[in-house]
C-alpha cells in the first residue's frame, strides 16, 4: 500500500490555513501585538510550511517532474486565491497585499532552501 503522509499532511495543512484566513480573528486580551507586522511573519512561516509541504508530496508520493515548481507554484496560488477570497468573498477580513508578498516569500524561500540543501530535507525528486 503506498504512503501518502505528506499528501494528506498537506491537505489538513490547506484547510487549516484556508480555514484562519476565513474566521474573524478573536482577540485574547484586546492587547498589542509583540511587534509590528508579526503577522506577517505567521503568513511567511504558515506558506513555508505549506509551500513544503507540498513539494515533498509532488516529489515522494505523486512523482511529478520538476515538483519543486509544482508544489511551490500551488501554494502560491493557493495564497493569492486567499487574499483574493478574503478581499470579495468576506465581509470581517479584507485581502492585502503585503499579506500576499509574505505568502510567497514563504514559498519561495522553503523552495530555495530544499533546492539548495536537498539532504537537509530528504528531498530526492528522482527516487523512484
Amino acid at each position: 500500500m503506498k504512503n501518502y503522509s505528506w499528501s494528506l499532511f498537506s491537505l489538513v495543512w490547506a484547510g487549516l490555513v484556508l480555514y484562519l484566513s476565513i474566521v474573524h480573528p478573536v482577540s485574547v486580551d484586546g492587547g498589542e501585538p509583540w511587534f509590528q507586522n508579526q503577522d506577517k511573519l505567521a503568513h511567511f512561516v504558515f506558506y513555508a510550511i505549506l509551500g513544503g509541504t507540498f513539494i515533498k508530496a509532488s516529489a515522494q508520493e505523486l512523482k511529478r517532474s520538476s515538483p519543486l515548481m509544482l508544489g511551490g507554484s500551488v501554494a502560491f496560488i493557493f495564497g493569492g486565491l486567499i487574499e483574493l477570497g478574503q478581499h470579495f468573498l468576506t465581509t470581517n477580513r479584507e485581502g492585502d497585499w503585503a499579506d500576499a508578498f509574505s505568502n510567497g516569500l514563504g514559498v519561495l524561500v522553503i523552495a530555495l532552501l530544499i533546492h539548495n540543501y536537498p539532504k537537509l530535507f530528504r528531498y530526492n525528486p528522482k527516487a523512484k
